[in-house]
């Protein structure tokens, strides 16, 4: 089977992309899938995840000129190439003079699965919703190649400003938005310091069944049903 592309990407850095990429990567790695996890970003600390020693995990450095064109390469080696993107817009022409925004382009004309994670703060929903136009452009691009699905993170059903997220969000865009919300919760930030997935850390907690429930909603886009998380 030819590996996947999955690509965490938003306009606005902190919003849990980093966190995203890195619980589905260990996550399928520790289910058996041969898992490649990248970190696109000049100064991102995903390589850190290299220092595990994880079966079926590889981790790379992907901010470099001649990335994009070895993900076809990729494809006949890992079964899921996991991609994080710096915080970065990416319009589609690819013309601009940052180098970063250049690459996170190119890396989206190549994905399979677009996740986008939005967090319930005034400044992270203005980028993400234009962000999200900028996907939209992607998607109408890529043919029905590419598929995309918004996330929202750190939710918290007793603040405003996450339920007015989560009741406006599916009519502002046709992009699915999914029905499985990743809580807030210490404990996401407590696995991150200790480079494990919230389900190495703390299997039980109600957050790592949003995760799980997520993932296997990741995994079914991709064709990974057999996947039991």
């Amino acid at each position: 089977m030819t590996g996947k592309i999955v690509s965490v990407a938003n306009s606005k850095g902190g919003v849990g992309k980093s966190t995203k990429a890195a619980n589905l990567a260990i996550d399928a790695a520790n289910k058996g899938l041969n898992v490649l996890l990248v970190d696109s970003e000049k100064s991102g600390t995903m390589l850190d995840y290299g220092n595990r020693d994880i079966e079926n995990l590889t981790v790379i450095n992907g901010y470099e000129k001649a990335f994009p064109k070895m993900l076809d390469v990729y494809r006949n080696s890992y079964d899921l190439i996991m991609v994080d993107t710096a915080g970065v817009n990416a319009d589609l022409q690819g013309d601009d003079d940052n180098f970063q925004e250049t690459l996170n382009h190119k890396i989206l004309t190549k994905t399979d699965l677009l996740i986008i994670p939005v967090e319930p703060s005034p400044v992270a929903i203005r980028k993400t919703y234009r962000f999200i136009q900028t996907a939209e452009n992607y998607l109408e691009a890529a043919r029905g190649n590419m598929q995309a699905i918004i996330v929202v993170n750190k939710y918290s059903a007793q603040t405003k400003l996450s339920r007015e997220l989560v009741r406006d969000l599916p009519t502002l865009t046709d992009i699915p938005v999914s029905k499985n919300r990743i809580r807030k919760a210490e404990c996401v930030m407590q696995a991150e310091i200790d480079l494990l997935s919230v389900n190495e850390y703390a299997p039980n907690e109600k957050v790592a069944l949003d995760i799980r429930l997520f993932e296997k909603e990741v995994f079914e886009l991709l064709g990974f049903e057999e996947v039991k998380l």
